[in-house]
């Protein structure tokens, strides 16, 4: 199981150095405005960072049969300071948002299949913060080493302010993600754990594979929806 995307290769200190310049948080959410994407966590998020004095800005990257629903609540809401919902962007200029981003909430439901963001995310050296019950999340974040896995809406909240108030948290969980994606997570390394799989299987002896594709999956406990 998994989606091996091409992987950007990057001088991580000096990109999560650039990130560090930007004079507010920069959040981004990419999806499809739709039911089970759940943007209107994201609203959520903004009015109660915007109501705490949190200094932040989220882009809202896709379109969908909610955008103009959700715009309309921006307004309504008074988040247009702190929210821009840029629409429909290029799949290749995707990265672009990524790489400027300090961090990266995913808000999908288990309708979720894999979620390629999330590799793209990590990839460019963001805090992800993600539902544990989205698709790839509880395959490739280690909570708390290389990202954070929310199981409600409070703890979303919660680990946003803590990435928002903590330089040095960022920092550790976006070099993790990237090196997570870069070392364990390419297809180059799929195909060598599989092969090293299928000729364990045929000779009838077990393999380890710690950490990537092809090792076993994790147990987790699905919690309540948020």
């Amino acid at each position: 199981m998994g989606i091996f995307l091409e992987t950007n290769k990057y001088d991580i200190k000096e990109l999560i150095n650039k990130k560090e310049q930007n004079e507010k948080i920069q959040i981004v959410w990419v999806a499809r405005f739709i039911k089970w994407k759940h943007p209107e966590i994201v609203l959520k998020l903004a009015k109660n960072l915007k109501q705490q004095n949190y200094n932040f800005n989220i882009k809202m990257l896709g379109t969908g049969i909610l955008e103009n629903k959700i715009r309309e609540k921006i307004k309504k809401e008074n988040l247009e300071d702190v929210i821009e919902v840029v629409g429909q962007v290029p799949s290749d200029k995707v990265k672009d948002y990524m790489e400027e981003a300090n961090i990266f909430i995913g808000t999908s439901d288990s309708r979720e299949g894999w979620g390629a963001v999330i590799n793209e995310s990590m990839n460019a050296g963001c805090v992800v913060i993600a539902n544990q019950r989205m698709g790839s999340v509880p395959f490739l974040i280690k909570h708390k080493e290389n990202g954070l896995m929310y199981n409600n809406y409070k703890d979303l909240e919660n680990y946003v302010k803590n990435a928002i108030e903590n330089k040095e948290l960022r920092e550790t969980l976006g070099t993790n993600a990237y090196k997570t994606i870069t070392e364990e997570w390419t297809s180059s390394i799929a195909a060598n754990n599989l092969t090293d799989l299928f000729e364990s299987i045929v000779n009838g002896k077990e393999i380890e594979i710690k950490d990537g594709p092809a090792s076993k999956a994790k147990n987790y406990k699905r919690r309540k929806k948020i």
